[in-house]
Protein backbone atom coordinates (compact mmCIF):
# COMPACT_ATOMS: atom_id res chain seq x y z
CA UNK A 1 0.00 0.00 0.00
CA UNK A 2 1.40 3.37 -0.71
CA UNK A 3 1.11 5.98 1.75
CA UNK A 4 1.27 9.39 1.71
CA UNK A 5 4.16 10.94 3.73
CA UNK A 6 5.88 11.80 1.01
CA UNK A 7 4.01 15.31 0.60
CA UNK A 8 3.74 15.46 4.02
CA UNK A 9 -0.18 14.14 4.06
CA UNK A 10 -1.82 11.19 5.35
CA UNK A 11 -4.27 8.65 3.86
CA UNK A 12 -7.73 10.12 3.76
CA UNK A 13 -9.82 9.25 6.90
CA UNK A 14 -13.38 9.70 6.10
CA UNK A 15 -15.52 11.05 9.42
CA UNK A 16 -18.70 11.92 7.98
CA UNK A 17 -20.72 10.81 4.75
CA UNK A 18 -20.62 13.98 3.28
CA UNK A 19 -16.61 13.05 3.58
CA UNK A 20 -16.71 9.88 2.56
CA UNK A 21 -18.94 10.46 -0.91
CA UNK A 22 -16.77 12.97 -1.60
CA UNK A 23 -13.70 10.65 -1.47
CA UNK A 24 -15.19 8.19 -3.39
CA UNK A 25 -16.11 10.46 -5.79
CA UNK A 26 -12.83 11.53 -6.84
CA UNK A 27 -12.27 8.22 -8.91
CA UNK A 28 -15.29 5.82 -8.66
CA UNK A 29 -14.26 2.83 -10.91
CA UNK A 30 -11.44 2.55 -9.04
CA UNK A 31 -10.40 0.64 -5.22
CA UNK A 32 -8.97 3.63 -3.11
CA UNK A 33 -6.97 2.85 0.35
CA UNK A 34 -8.78 5.06 3.42
CA UNK A 35 -6.51 5.82 6.41
CA UNK A 36 -8.86 3.58 8.66
CA UNK A 37 -7.60 0.20 9.96
CA UNK A 38 -7.41 -2.74 12.84
CA UNK A 39 -3.44 -3.30 12.90
CA UNK A 40 -3.67 -2.83 16.53
CA UNK A 41 -6.61 -5.21 17.69
CA UNK A 42 -8.65 -7.28 15.05
CA UNK A 43 -12.18 -6.04 14.85
CA UNK A 44 -11.36 -2.50 16.53
CA UNK A 45 -10.80 0.46 13.63
CA UNK A 46 -9.22 2.95 14.23
CA UNK A 47 -8.17 6.33 12.09
CA UNK A 48 -4.24 5.50 10.91
CA UNK A 49 -2.88 9.03 12.35
CA UNK A 50 -4.26 9.37 15.63
CA UNK A 51 -5.32 5.48 16.46
CA UNK A 52 -8.87 6.91 18.01
CA UNK A 53 -11.80 4.13 17.10
CA UNK A 54 -13.77 5.58 13.84
CA UNK A 55 -16.86 7.56 14.20
CA UNK A 56 -18.36 6.83 10.97
CA UNK A 57 -18.29 3.63 8.72
CA UNK A 58 -19.79 2.67 5.79
CA UNK A 59 -19.01 -1.31 5.50
CA UNK A 60 -20.29 -3.02 2.50
CA UNK A 61 -22.57 -6.14 3.48
CA UNK A 62 -20.87 -8.77 4.86
CA UNK A 63 -17.53 -7.05 5.41
CA UNK A 64 -15.09 -6.32 7.66
CA UNK A 65 -14.60 -10.08 7.58
CA UNK A 66 -11.11 -10.18 7.62
CA UNK A 67 -10.96 -12.97 4.98
CA UNK A 68 -7.91 -14.92 5.64
CA UNK A 69 -7.34 -13.73 8.72
CA UNK A 70 -4.84 -10.73 6.76
CA UNK A 71 -7.30 -8.06 6.04
CA UNK A 72 -6.04 -4.96 8.23
CA UNK A 73 -6.43 -2.16 6.07
CA UNK A 74 -9.52 -0.35 4.62
CA UNK A 75 -10.16 0.72 0.90
CA UNK A 76 -13.56 2.14 -0.67
CA UNK A 77 -14.82 -0.38 -2.76
CA UNK A 78 -15.04 0.76 -6.93
CA UNK A 79 -18.49 1.29 -8.31
CA UNK A 80 -20.23 1.28 -4.73
CA UNK A 81 -21.15 4.82 -3.69
CA UNK A 82 -18.78 4.40 -0.86
CA UNK A 83 -19.31 1.21 0.84
CA UNK A 84 -15.81 0.08 2.41
CA UNK A 85 -13.89 -3.16 2.82
CA UNK A 86 -11.39 -4.25 4.45
CA UNK A 87 -8.15 -5.64 2.71
CA UNK A 88 -4.91 -6.78 3.12
CA UNK A 89 -1.76 -4.71 3.03
CA UNK A 90 -0.39 -5.98 -0.15
CA UNK A 91 -3.20 -5.45 -2.39
CA UNK A 92 -1.89 -2.65 -5.21
CA UNK A 93 -4.95 0.26 -4.99
CA UNK A 94 -4.74 3.57 -5.36
CA UNK A 95 -4.80 5.73 -2.32
CA UNK A 96 -6.47 9.04 -1.72
CA UNK A 97 -4.37 11.50 0.79
CA UNK A 98 -4.94 14.55 2.64
CA UNK A 99 -3.72 17.34 4.32
CA UNK A 100 -4.06 20.98 5.57
CA UNK A 101 -4.52 23.89 3.54
CA UNK A 102 -0.89 26.16 2.78
CA UNK A 103 -1.62 29.76 3.31
CA UNK A 104 1.14 31.53 2.29
CA UNK A 105 -0.73 34.93 1.79
CA UNK A 106 1.08 36.21 5.03
CA UNK A 107 -2.25 36.00 7.11
CA UNK A 108 -3.06 34.08 10.30
CA UNK A 109 -5.51 31.55 8.72
CA UNK A 110 -7.88 29.77 11.13
CA UNK A 111 -7.26 26.03 9.56
CA UNK A 112 -10.85 24.36 10.80
CA UNK A 113 -11.36 20.67 9.71
CA UNK A 114 -11.69 21.54 6.23
CA UNK A 115 -10.02 18.77 4.01
CA UNK A 116 -8.01 19.14 0.62
CA UNK A 117 -8.05 16.09 -1.21
CA UNK A 118 -4.80 15.32 -3.80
Amino acid sequence: MATCSHDNAKLAEPRNYEENTAIAGLAPNSNLWIGVNDMIAEGQFVYESTSEPISYSNWADGEPNDNGGTEDCVFIYANTNGKWNDGDFYSEFFSVCEKEPICNDGYDHDHDQTMQYL
